[in-house]
């Protein structure tokens, strides 16, 4: 997928780069990264998931960022699943191996991204349209209360 190019991109494209990335960083079969999308990223335009091995990116992200946009936040989080598998929990998430990893794909190793007016805006007006979310009320019991009330007639 050339940077330039206005379609959407595929998943075949998804996985192009991820091997390309994964060829260039050294770490193997990074094209088997699950890469998803997600309506319900307002904070953030991607991350990544260790425990699931996932990618998520924000779904206007690429509607509303733009190719190169998009293509620097999946390149971000490819570079936080390569970290992850070559180096698991012993490394900082923006530290100098995912720096390096970020420097060699030729990105700047920065941890946020400026965003555009027009994705501020946007992210504005779908925060404004959502409903409110419902917090769900913890109850606390005591565990000789709790048995008190299991074994009650």
């Amino acid at each position: 997928m050339d940077a330039n190019d206005d379609t959407t991109p595929t998943g075949e494209d998804v996985r192009r780069l991820l091997r390309h990335w994964g060829a260039l960083w050294d770490v193997d079969e990074l094209d088997r990264v699950l890469v998803r999308t997600s309506s319900r990223m307002f904070t953030t335009l991607g991350n990544y998931r260790p425990h699931r091995d996932e990618i998520r990116l924000a779904s206007h992200l690429y509607e509303v960022g733009g190719p190169d946009l998009w293509q620097e936040v999946l390149c971000h989080e490819a570079a936080h699943a390569a970290v992850w598998r070559k180096h698991g929990r012993s490394v900082a998430a923006h530290g100098p191996e995912w720096k390096g990893l970020m420097k060699a794909a030729g990105y700047s190793s920065r941890a946020t991204l400026p965003t555009t007016p027009e994705l501020a805006d946007y992210i504005r007006q779908r925060r404004q349209a959502r409903p409110p979310r419902r917090r769900r009320r913890r109850v606390k019991v005591s565990l000789p209360r709790l048995l008190r009330w299991m074994t009650a007639e």
